[in-house]
């Protein structure tokens, strides 16, 4: 959330306290706020609370409408999702809840982890945390411990919890993208669950290498979606996008296999169970006449193969860049044969592949 005026942290110097007034100033009060206005009112009588017409937009009508959201959805309440066994020894707290030296962990008092219940805070000030650097703290009183940060218009406007926390630098952004891009989905099904699975609709005399083949074809695509990875997939949106498309060739000469995963529950034969496709260095030697002195580096970079017309097509101007990978990688070695053998097949029209001791 982009808020107009809002300093530029990257040039503000914490250290200096005419930088930390410049933030304190500007957020305090009317951006975020950690405290009810309106004390000891009951929370709203229905979740999320409604707005009586017509509605009461005089100051103290705002007021009583904010404090009774703030009562109803920003209050949080520790349960075992945020509750955790405390890792710091009584060394290093000053909260009086001390943990004895070398105490199992199941003695440790629980705590919860998004430090709640939170500090009076007698007025707003910006100080330094040793593990999340600079941070806003917001003017609370002892009765607001529960209180999460919010800001007033977002919440009115939202009507529902919200969790607002001001960027005190380029870093805790980079931490915060991080550590969302890097966190893991729910855990699928265990590979054990699915094996037994299908060992219980395969027949007795079916061979243990039909319940091995089904699982290893299954388990790939049994997997959990995130809900925007599904959203993104309803609305046929890309879930990657890049502004170049990367094609691997390998080298080695090997061809492709294509699973059908369709026949899975068939009871044919295994062997209708795969299928082999020609590699992109085989579709090279069998190209047409015309790309008779085209190298195969020029043919992956700039044409694709149209398996209905079995050859090669010149790519469109708007069509993405062709970044060029192999397998295996070349030699470090530029002097090796190994190396040589690489260049050649990339960059030397063949119809044939070299044999390996080609100069």
């Amino acid at each position: 959330m982009r808020l107009d005026g809002a300093p530029d942290v990257a040039f503000l110097n914490f250290q200096e306290e005419g930088d930390r007034d410049e933030m304190v100033i500007y957020f305090d009060e009317n951006v975020v706020r950690g405290r009810v206005m309106i004390q000891q009112l009951p929370p709203a009588v229905v979740s999320p609370p409604s707005i009586d017409l017509p509605v009461d937009l005089s100051d103290e009508g705002m007021e009583r409408d904010l404090t009774e959201l703030i009562n109803r959805v920003q209050h949080h309440t520790c349960g075992s999702y945020c509750l955790r066994k405390k890792k710091t020894p009584h060394s290093d707290r000053d909260d009086g809840d001390d943990i004895p030296d070398g105490a199992p962990a199941e003695d440790h008092p629980m705590e919860c982890r998004f430090g709640f219940p939170q500090p009076e805070q007698p007025f707003t000030d910006i100080l330094e945390d040793p593990k999340r650097g600079w941070v806003l703290r917001v003017q609370r009183s002892v009765m607001d411990g529960l209180t999460n940060q919010f800001n007033p218009h977002y919440l009115q406007i939202w009507r529902a919890n919200t969790d607002f926390t001001p960027i005190t630098s380029l870093r805790a952004v980079l931490l915060y993208i991080a550590k969302y891009a890097a966190k893991p989905e729910t855990a699928s099904v265990s590979l054990g669950r699915v094996l037994q699975t299908f060992a219980g609709k395969i027949e007795a005399d079916k061979p243990a290498r039909s319940a091995l083949i089904k699982l290893m074809m299954t388990y790939p695509i049994e997997r959990d979606f995130s809900c925007q990875e599904a959203a993104h997939i309803v609305l046929g949106l890309p879930l990657v996008e890049k502004s170049f498309k990367v094609v691997s060739v390998n080298l080695s000469g090997s061809s492709r296999v294509m699973l059908n995963t369709e026949a899975l529950d068939d009871d044919g034969d295994d062997g209708s169970r795969a299928a082999h496709t020609d590699a992109l260095i085989e579709r090279y030697m069998n190209r047409g006449s015309q790309f008779e002195d085209i190298s195969l580096y020029d043919i992956l970079e700039n044409y694709e193969y149209k398996p209905a017309k079995n050859d090669w097509q010149r790519l469109a101007a708007r069509a993405k860049t062709r970044v060029v990978t192999t397998y295996p990688d070349p030699p470090a070695d530029i002097n090796s044969e190994e190396f040589c053998r690489i260049l050649h097949l990339l960059h030397i029209p063949f119809r044939e592949v070299p044999p390996a001791d080609t100069p």
